[in-house]
C-alpha cells in the first residue's frame, strides 16, 4: 500500500497536521483529513494523525484503498452495513439527522466518493458524518487522496 505523494498517509488540506479541534454548532467536534490512500484510521480519535495505519486494525474503523479499475472506491468501515447510513439530499448535517437516518440503507462508495457525498458512520462509542471534500484517486491508479470533513460526537 502507499501512503500517497507526502508519504504521511494523513494530513490536514493544505499540508498542515490534522486539527480535531473545531466544534461543530451541535456538540460535536469537527475537522478535516486527507486520507492517502491504502491507510486506516480511527475517526473518534483525537490525535493528529487519528491512530493511521496500513496493518490489522486495532482501534481503526474507517479504511480507503482507492479506485478499481471501473471507478468505485474501496471503502471499509467497522460493522458496515449495519453502522452505515447515506443521509438523504437536503437532510441536515446535524447528530439528529444522522441518529434519524434509516441504518443499512446504501453503500456510500456506490456511484464513487465524490465530492459532496454525506454518510453517517455508527462503529460504537461515538458517532460520526463524514463529507467528501475531494477525491484524487483515479479509476485503476494509486496515490490518490480522500479528503473528508468529520463531525464526530460521543
Amino acid at each position: 500500500m502507499t501512503g500517497g505523494t507526502t508519504g504521511t498517509g494523513g494530513q490536514a488540506a493544505g499540508g498542515l497536521p490534522p486539527s480535531p479541534t473545531a466544534t461543530a454548532a451541535d456538540g460535536g467536534y469537527r475537522y478535516t483529513y486527507a486520507l492517502a490512500e491504502g491507510y486506516a484510521i480511527n475517526l473518534g480519535a483525537h490525535d493528529p494523525d487519528h491512530q493511521r495505519t496500513t496493518g490489522e486494525w486495532t482501534t481503526q474503523n474507517f479504511a480507503w484503498s482507492g479506485k478499481d479499475a471501473n471507478g468505485e472506491d474501496y471503502l471499509g468501515i467497522k460493522g458496515f452495513p449495519d453502522s452505515v447510513t447515506l443521509l438523504a439530499p437536503g437532510a441536515d448535517s446535524s447528530h439528529q439527522a444522522c441518529r434519524n437516518s434509516p441504518r443499512a440503507n446504501g453503500d456510500p462508495s456506490a456511484g464513487g466518493l465524490g465530492a459532496g457525498k454525506r454518510f453517517c458512520v455508527f462503529p460504537g462509542g461515538f458517532d460520526a458524518l463524514v463529507t467528501v471534500v475531494s477525491n484524487t484517486a483515479t479509476p485503476g491508479g494509486s496515490g490518490g487522496v480522500l479528503t473528508l470533513d468529520v463531525v464526530v460526537w460521543e
